[in-house]
């Protein structure tokens, strides 16, 4: 029994080697795509994490308190159109003034175009190379109590720089490497084990275009749903046989990721810890790689909650009630769902709705097979899965309501990924008759991230109203035209389709 076991791990890991190799060389070309093929500033947030990061980079990581003047304010309150819950207008901008900070940055990368065209998804973003604006050398931003870490890396590499455009580029590019080691890391601690195509399928369908998406921009999301990703495989890999002291660096890395870059890393490290550890049943007793990671983790969870206690804003005055903001929760369950697999710019470039429809089915498949072929002990975690992003996820939505905001896929994607990986975890353990699984999963992947990526590219190359081939009448085009990019986000979806279909799992 045990040669034929290890035989089937040999096999097993002989499969999963090619596939491991195509998806991060898919990985790696669709970043790419994504830093290059996306105008400067398109993406939610981006201009404020741009000042937030510069400032990170030459390590002054607080910043100085802001004092709008009154026409500021009555300019900022006039963004907000029609706020849905009452008090959400007022409470946008008491919260947005809490958080706002300005801080130091080179003249020559003060005045940039970015976001010129948000919510305006029929103008391409040929504007985005007219900057406006007088040259400073401190400038103000909404994200100025934002965790430092995960900004200061990029915002080193970017005061090399000499113009905005290129800065901006420059974060992204060193934001988008550290994403994709956290996202290699976890494609291969998953490849690792019994029926890997499966398990991966499972991975693929978490790693929705958004997870893409986010880990290519500037902003403090990538590194957080990249982070949970790696930690969450890991923290699967160490309950399966043979895994060693990477699978335990992994964890620390993904773990510190995801506790450091934005204010609810803390929460989300203890909670998808804590479901860990409930999910492995008795723990064993810990190594010396255990201790170290346990360490780096404790390290990261001390530094973020001390920041975000510290020096974060609490409270929100003039808001929505706590009964309205639930309500209105359970009503933009729908949006929540659609901007995890896919909205990008400031929320005004959406997919196409089958899209939606189609991921929400392969969702509710993978979820679906793990509940009919488990134990009942593997249905009570899934169960435990479900219940813990289902909360998280309500309660991310109620605080962000009554700060005037709603919230967004990306807010919870870090934690909406947990149910789907421990379907997988399910489905690796009760692989018969699924050989049919890595490829459908790799068709959606691959098929969903060229669509997502020619989506957002014709949006910045024409509009929304544009023709879908704009190569020759682009109003806006990257660095070196349209073609090089598109090509390389073509073979990276290519080159995931391969992986699902190189082998089936051997069983």
């Amino acid at each position: 029994m045990r040669c034929a076991g290890k035989s089937s791990s040999m096999a097993a890991l002989t499969t999963a080697r090619p596939a491991v190799a195509l998806l991060a060389a898919a990985l790696a070309l669709l970043l790419a795509a994504w830093v290059f093929g996306n105008p400067p500033g398109a993406a939610p947030d981006e201009r404020a994490h741009y000042v937030r990061a510069l400032g990170a980079g030459s390590l002054e990581l607080e910043g100085a308190i802001f004092k709008p003047t009154r026409e500021q304010t009555e300019a900022f309150f006039e963004q907000r159109d029609g706020p849905e819950l009452p008090g959400a207008g007022v409470a946008t901008v008491l919260w947005a003034g809490m958080q706002t900070r300005t801080f130091e940055l080179p003249a020559e990368l003060s005045v940039f175009g970015f976001g010129c065209n948000d919510q305006k998804p029929t103008e391409s973003a040929a504007c985005v190379e007219r900057p406006t604006g007088d040259s400073s050398t401190r400038l103000p931003t909404y994200t100025g109590t934002y965790p430092p870490w995960s900004y200061i890396v990029p915002g080193r590499v970017m005061r090399f720089e000499s113009t905005p455009n290129a800065a901006l580029r420059a974060g992204r590019l060193t934001s988008a490497l550290i994403c994709l080691v956290l996202l290699i890391a976890a494609v291969a601690l998953t490849a690792a084990g019994r029926a890997p195509g499966v398990a991966l399928a499972a991975l693929g369908v978490a790693a929705t275009p958004m997870v893409v998406y986010c880990a290519s921009v500037l902003n403090a999301s990538g590194p957080e749903i990249a982070g949970s990703l790696c930690f969450l495989a890991a923290g699967f890999r160490l309950q399966r046989p043979g895994a060693g002291p990477l699978a335990w660096a992994a964890l620390a890395a993904g773990g510190a990721a995801l506790a450091l870059s934005r204010s609810l890393g803390p929460v989300l490290l203890l909670t998808l810890g804590g479901t860990l550890l409930v999910l492995a049943g008795r723990p064993r007793r810990p190594q010396g790689p255990a201790l170290a990671a346990g360490a780096v983790l404790a390290v990261a969870f001390a530094a973020a909650a001390w920041w975000d206690l510290a020096k974060s804003p609490h409270g929100v005055e003039g808001g929505p009630t706590y009964r309205r903001a639930l309500a209105q929760t359970f009503h933009d369950l729908d949006d929540i769902a659609r901007h995890a697999v896919g909205n990008f710019g400031a929320l005004d470039t959406p997919l196409p709705s089958w899209l939606y429809v189609a991921w929400a089915a392969a969702s509710l498949a993978l979820l679906g097979l793990a509940a009919v072929r488990g134990a009942a002990r593997e249905r009570a975690g899934l169960a435990l899965c479900l219940v813990v992003a289902g909360c998280i996820t309500v309660a991310v939505s109620v605080f962000q309501l009554r700060t005037g905001y709603g919230a967004q896929g990306r807010h919870v994607l870090p934690v909406l990924v947990l149910p789907l990986l421990y379907a997988g975890e399910v489905l690796r353990r009760h692989p018969a008759g699924l050989a049919w699984l890595p490829a459908a999963a790799a068709v959606l992947w691959a098929t969903s991230q060229a669509v997502a990526w020619l989506t957002n590219a014709r949006r910045g190359a024409v509009g929304t109203d544009g023709s879908w081939w704009f190569f020759g009448a682009a109003e806006w085009s990257p660095p070196g035209g349209w073609w090089p990019w598109t090509v390389m986000a073509l073979a990276g979806a290519a080159l995931a389709l391969a992986a699902g279909l190189i082998r089936r799992d051997p069983v």
